[in-house]
């Protein structure tokens, strides 16, 4: 059984997609406006399919919001926009699966079996789009992208630093001790590479991991 939970602010668009998925036996699905609308599923979420009609700071500030909140469920993203510069960075910021409005249910489903796996899944017109982007700037490309080194919770609390939190901040945010979140932040320094917090929101911000508009303090 999969559990899947669906955040579209649409009432109407939402119940039609929680109809569809839950002609499957092995989906269990739960859906709401927002996280705090299936808040008691969040511990057994595996599956995250958030849908928005429009990818702007917004967007992209939920899109972390959930990241930050279920590290450990897989992400697809449902948006209508085909740029792949766009594209890129929802799969920079964590999201493992890409759909556009338009997609069909064999999209959908293939989708969610994959990035449960812990698979990537863009349907080929957009994956085509996103292989020419790679080859005209091959130096910022997904395959090269050091945040995907990151384990769940590493991936958590290296947002959190990028964010300018400090390690008090985190260890509450987390429900960490100071001395864990401390064992986390050297091992986000060794595995991206960096000695210290601005480097970190410098490479945040080279990799579309935050927005260029968040500082470190």
């Amino acid at each position: 059984m999969i559990n899947l939970i669906l955040i579209d602010d649409y009432c109407l668009l939402r119940q039609g997609l929680q109809a569809l998925l839950s002609t499957w036996e092995d989906f269990n699905v739960h859906v709401g406006a927002d996280l705090h609308a299936v808040k008691e599923q969040l511990a057994t979420c595996q599956v995250v399919i958030f849908s928005v009609r429009q990818l702007d700071p917004v967007g992209f500030d939920q899109l972390q919001t959930l990241k930050l909140q279920l590290p450990q469920a897989a992400l697809i993203v449902m948006a209508a926009s085909t740029d792949a510069n766009v594209i890129s960075r929802i799969l920079n910021m964590g999201a493992l699966g890409y759909l556009g409005l338009d997609a069909t249910e064999a999209e959908l489903i293939a989708a969610i079996r994959k990035v449960v796996l812990g698979l990537r899944y863009v349907p080929a017109v957009l994956a085509r789009e996103l292989m020419l982007k790679k080859m005209l700037s091959p130096s910022v490309g997904l395959d090269n992208n050091p945040f995907l080194r990151l384990a769940a919770r590493e991936n958590q609390c290296a947002l959190l630093l990028a964010q300018g939190k400090n390690t008090l901040e985190i260890s509450a945010l987390m429900a960490l001790s100071t001395q864990t979140v401390n064992s986390y932040r050297y091992r986000i320094f060794q595995k991206l590479h960096v000695s210290g917090d601005v480097e970190l929101v410098k490479l945040a911000i080279r990799y579309q991991f935050i927005a260029d508009t968040v500082y470190a303090k």
